[in-house]
């Protein structure tokens, strides 16, 4: 009756769009055959846009696939910042003492947590009618400073800072960590579109209700996180 697509990760690819795009079209061709009707489709933040998004790209490109299917009624929802990918900053705050990255300062960032995803995903399983074919999905809208402090209380580092780092800095570091170089300038990019705000132009356009984990209760998690490592 209904089909949740997603594309789960495979950090070993070389080519990430072109995997992005491959998966898109073994789910056009999958859709086709079963002959199913409703399709949620689990997209991103800054799909709307066909490049300068970094790994969102693919999210594009899969958003046009699905989008050529006749006949079905097909909604994407586009989660924005996954409240978990602030875990990667971790070594550098033990490390360095602050957070660092292309995007920091006063940029803002909207977070979310899975269970608000899954919240919107299954809804949007189920329904019947009033079928839109985007549904942004956010738990909370903060920026980097903020979400700094909040982080800093919760870890006992009440100073924490998020820096901006210029994007060739932040390119060496990630290829001196060992990331292959296609990948480390779609973070870079990705990062890019953060901190100039045009990640969320679509997205301050049709801003969602906001689910129920706020950043406060995220911090509790990290926190965890943060003192077992």
């Amino acid at each position: 009756d209904a089909v949740f697509c997603m594309i789960p990760p495979s950090y070993a690819e070389p080519d990430q769009i072109a995997y992005y795009q491959g998966m898109g079209e073994n789910y056009r061709e999958a859709i086709l055959e079963t002959g199913v009707k409703r399709v949620v489709h689990l997209s991103s933040c800054g799909a709307h846009l066909p490049a300068g998004t970094g790994f969102i790209t693919g999210s594009y490109r899969v958003e046009q696939i699905l989008n050529s299917i006749r006949d079905i009624r097909l909604t994407h929802i586009r989660p924005t910042y996954f409240y978990y990918n602030l875990l990667p900053f971790i070594p550098m705050i033990k490390s360095m003492g602050f957070i660092g990255a292309v995007y920091g300062g006063n940029d803002q960032i909207a977070l979310v947590a899975p269970e608000d995803i899954a919240v919107a995903a299954a809804e949007e399983l189920v329904k019947e009618n009033d079928i839109l074919p985007v549904r942004y999905v956010g738990s909370d809208n903060r920026s980097c400073n903020e979400i700094a402090a909040v982080i800093g209380k919760a870890i006992g580092r009440p100073d924490l800072k998020w820096m901006n780092m210029p994007k060739d800095d932040v390119r060496n570091n990630l290829l001196k960590n060992g990331l292959p170089e296609e990948y480390a300038g779609q973070l870079v990019e990705l990062g890019e579109a953060i901190h100039t705000g045009k990640i969320l132009e679509d997205y301050d356009r049709h801003i969602p209700e906001l689910g129920k984990v706020k950043l406060e209760e995220y911090a509790a998690s990290f926190a965890q996180i943060f003192n077992a490592e």
